[in-house]
């Protein structure tokens, strides 16, 4: 929604403006489509993982596609969490588009208004750590 913003930028955005900063700079992106708001909304989480061991170096990424909603939900969580809306996943875990609905779900709230349990489950540093690890050598 912001052309990768703000990126690397995340920690100096969100203490500058805040959730309730992004939430202004978007307010001209809404749609009472469900599907076409998570569109013009889209946003992801990122993480990398990176290991080196004798010379070799390993990288493991991993994401959380979703999109910003349209009001700041306080609670849980820190960060972007109380205006990040995930997309589902199905039920191996992997995320899916827009409108799609999965065997894991927020029902469309915010992290900061899901339990850490369930925030858990769409995770992009576990997505990273173990794309990580599948490509260690066995022992």
């Amino acid at each position: 929604a912001l052309s990768g913003c703000p990126g690397v930028y995340s920690a100096y955005v969100h203490n500058t403006i805040g959730c309730g900063g992004i939430i202004k700079l978007l307010s001209h992106l809404t749609s009472e489509d469900s599907v076409r708001l998570a569109t013009l909304r889209s946003a992801e989480f990122r993480a990398v993982a990176v290991l080196w061991d004798d010379g070799k170096t390993f990288v493991g990424n991993g994401s959380c596609p979703g999109y910003i909603s349209q009001s700041v939900v306080e609670g849980n969580g820190f960060g972007y969490d109380p205006l990040f809306v995930p997309y589902d996943l199905d039920s191996v875990g992997d995320s899916l588009a827009a409108g799609e609905y999965g065997a894991t779900s927020t029902h469309g709230s915010p992290f900061g208004g899901v339990e850490s349990s369930v925030k858990k489950k769409f995770s992009h540093r576990s997505r990273a750590l173990n794309d990580l690890f599948n490509q260690l050598p066995s022992a």
